[in-house]
Order: structure tokens, then sequence, then C-alpha cells
């Protein structure tokens, strides 16, 4: 029994003494803080390809270099076909040609049709004031008048009526006093009697006629000429509304052949600027690539499957990029947060003498943060897109005191310390500066010596 105890215990104590850390011997050496990043050279100097039309959304390909060719400055990075745009264009602006000669026609027709409203709207107010003047003419003068006139024919008729009666009465007294009636004598008192009896006819007529206008002629022409002035008040006020109201419909017809004209002219101006796209050639010399460099990704995409003759361009989507023959290359690569974090840290506590590094203030859709290192020139058999590692360094001394950091130890009022170990006796407290840290490894500024052993 007692030999497992003994032996349990020697096993305790050989793992309690593998956890421990052993004691450190202090000495200078050289003491750097590094951090390494796996990106993708880039280049800085670029010309892409993107087509972001207005208007045109075909871009159908002639021809286009293969990838990896290289460009002089004012050839062409691609060739797109323009027949088909170059004949909308005609199309268009003989639209918009004929659209000004219609609203030029509008507007002359809109002036014409205010001049003819203004007359016609005079015409009618000149119509309905004659007719009311005439109405009140009639009514104070014309039908009194006409009213005498009937009594005064009635009248004349009645008087000849009686002329012819008293005619025929002194021939019949003259004609009795010769006691014998001569033949043509005779004849005269036929015709006096004739002449007695037409009268009375007509006295008669005239009465007949007389009672006809004063109770039915007059009072219609009265009527007639009242309804004329109603009629001619309706149709002024018509004339006012409906005038005003056909110029309103023409002027809003007008309004809208403008909108028409203004649309058409926008749409020919869009489809004049993406002609424009049409012509893409080398801003320099450079080789061309596929596809394109975003986020620390060379992107090609789908190129190879529609960048050939026959092909389309798709529009909003980089497709080619034209690298500059003498462009410097750059290392992005994208990190997570904690890195990008500890990255951020470490160049503020460099300072100065920090790398310069670029660093995203927002990750991207995969939650990665963009790092961009300082460009430089590119060095033999570096090209873009290919994988690159690259070490920054944030601090370096060549002769520097460093300890372990499990052998630091911190006091309650935030002072550091290790036990270091004496000749003799128990080991001694030692209170010590400290300088930059790394991971496992802090240096020290003073306090230490080398050749001084730490204890655990």
């Amino acid at each position: 029994m007692k030999k497992l105890l003994a032996a349990f215990t020697l096993a305790i104590s050989l793992v309690a003494t593998a956890e421990e850390p052993a004691p450190h011997t202090v000495k200078a050496t050289p003491f750097s803080i590094k951090t390494e990043l796996s990106g993708v050279l880039v280049p800085t100097k670029t010309q892409t390809v993107l087509l972001s039309p207005e208007r045109w959304k075909t871009f159908p390909i002639e021809s286009v270099p293969a990838h990896g060719t290289e460009i002089k400055a004012g050839e062409p990075l691609i060739v797109l076909k323009t027949q088909p745009i170059d004949d909308n264009l005609v199309e268009q602006e003989a639209e918009v040609k004929s659209q000004e000669l219609k609203l030029a026609v509008a507007n002359r027709e809109l002036t014409e049709l205010q001049q003819k409203n203004a007359l016609a709207l005079a015409s009618s107010k000149r119509k309905m004031e004659n007719a009311e003047a005439d109405l009140a003419y009639y009514e104070s003068t014309g039908l009194p008048a006409r009213k005498d006139d009937i009594a005064h024919s009635v009248t004349q008729s009645e008087d000849y009526l009686k002329y012819q009666k008293e005619e025929l009465t002194q021939l019949l007294k003259m004609y009795e006093e010769d006691d014998i009636t001569e033949e043509t004598e005779e004849i005269i008192l036929v015709r006096q009697k004739a002449s007695v009896r037409n009268a009375e006819f007509n006295l008669a007529e005239r009465k007949r006629n007389a009672a006809r206008s004063l109770e039915v002629t007059l009072p219609r022409e009265l009527i007639g000429y009242q309804e004329k002035v109603e009629n001619a008040r309706i149709a002024y006020a018509t004339a006012k509304l409906n005038l005003d109201r056909s110029y309103e419909l023409k002027k809003l017809e007008v309004a809208k052949q403008e909108r028409a004209l203004a649309k058409a002219r926008k749409a020919l101006e869009e489809t004049q600027a993406d002609r424009k796209l049409f012509d893409i050639v080398a801003e320099f010399d450079g080789t061309l690539v596929y596809g394109e460099f975003k986020d620390g990704v060379w992107n090609k995409g789908k190129t190879a499957e529609f960048l050939k003759k026959g092909g389309s361009v798709p529009t909003e989507s980089t497709v080619l990029t034209l690298v500059a023959k003498d462009s410097p290359l750059s290392v992005q690569a994208l990190v997570s947060s904690e890195k990008a974090e500890e990255l951020t840290k470490s160049i503020a506590e460099a300072g100065e003498k920090a790398p310069q590094v670029t660093i995203s203030s927002y990750p991207n859709l995969s939650g990665k943060h963009l790092v961009t290192l300082a460009p430089a020139p590119a060095e033999p058999f570096q090209f873009p897109g290919q994988t690159e590692k690259s070490e920054l360094e944030f601090y370096s001394a060549e002769k520097a005191i460093t300890i372990p950091s499990e052998v630091l130890k911190e006091r309650e009022d935030g002072t550091s310390y290790v036990l270091v170990k004496l000749s003799e006796g128990e080991p001694e407290e030692r209170t010590i500066e400290l300088g930059k840290k790394d991971g496992k490894v802090v240096e020290v500024l003073s306090g230490l010596e080398e050749g001084q052993v730490i204890l655990p």
C-alpha cells in the first residue's frame, strides 16, 4: 500500500513539474514584433472596362484581344458592333425632328385658336347685345308701331268703305232726280256698288287680320325676340366657358407634346452618350487581363464565356482590366475583424515607424476587412493576381531583454515584477519596467540584467 501511495505522489509531482514553466535566464537578443499576411498582388495603375449605359443595353462583340495581350496606348481594348445603335440614333434624330415640327404646328394652332376664340367671343357678345337691343326696340317702339299700323289699317278700310258708300248714295240721288237712268249711268252705279262690296270685304278682312295680328302674330313676334335674346345669352355664356376650355385643352395638348419632345431629346442624348461607350481604347501601354481586381481578389467570373466574337458585354460589371506596364503592385488581403483590430492596435503603438497599411473600417458582406499594403515596384516574376505572403514589422530592437509572459507578475497597485533567483536564500521580487509585447514574450526596459535567473 505504501508503495502505491509513493508512486501516486511521484506521478502528481511529475505532472506538476511538467506544467510549471522552467526558470528563465535573462539575456539580450534581437527583438521584433511582426505579423504575416497572405494576400493577392493587385496593380495600382489600371484602366477598367465597365459599361454603365443610360439607355442602350446591348453591346455585341466584334472582336476582343486574348487574355494577357500586350496593348499599346490608343489601341482598342475591345471592338463592339456599332451598326444597331447607329441605326437607332438615325431613327431617334428623325423622331426628334418630327416632334419639333409637330410642336411648332401645335404652338401656331394654339396662337391661332387664342385669336379666333377672342373673335368668336366678341361676335357672340355682339349677337347677344344686338338681340337685346332688338328686343328693347321692339318692346318700346316696334310693337306699339305695329299695333298703330294695324289700327290705322282698319280705320283706313273703314274710311274707304264710308267714302264708297257716300259716293254711291250721291250717285243714286243724282240719278233719281233725272227720272231716267241711262245705260252709262247704270254701269257707273253697278261699278260703285261693286266698290262698296269690295270695301266691305276689305274691311272685314282687315279686321280679321288685325285681330289675328293682335292676338297671335304680335305676341309670337315678341316671344321670338325674347327667345332670340335668351339663346344669344346662352350662346355667349357657353362661348365664354367652352372657348376658354378649348384653349386650355389645346395648351394641355401642346404641353404634352413638349413633354414628349423633351423625353425624345433626353433619349437621344442618352443614346448619343451611350454611343461613346462603344469606343474603348487603351489610355496607356499595358497588359489586358479578363475580369477585375477587387477586395483582394482577382475576380474573372464568366468572362471567358462571353468575351469572344458574337458574345455580348454585360453592363454594370467590370469585364476587362488594362494593367499599366509600369504599374506598382500592392498586396491586398481579407482578414477577420479580430485580425483587423490587432493590426490597427499594432499600427497605433508603432506610431511613425508603423508600415503603410490601410484597413477598411467596415467589413464586406463576408465579414472580412480589406487590408492594403503600400504599393511597390514589381519584382521579377511578380504579376497581378499572384498570391503573395508579406511580413509586417511594427517594432524592432537589435538588442533587447525579453522574458516569457508567464513569469511576469503584477501587484495590486499595477506595478510589474519578477522573482529573481539569488545565490542564497529566498528569491527577490524585482520591479521592472515593461516595453513592447509580442504574444508570449515581453520586452523589459529596466530592472533586469543579463545573466539573472527568473523563477516562475
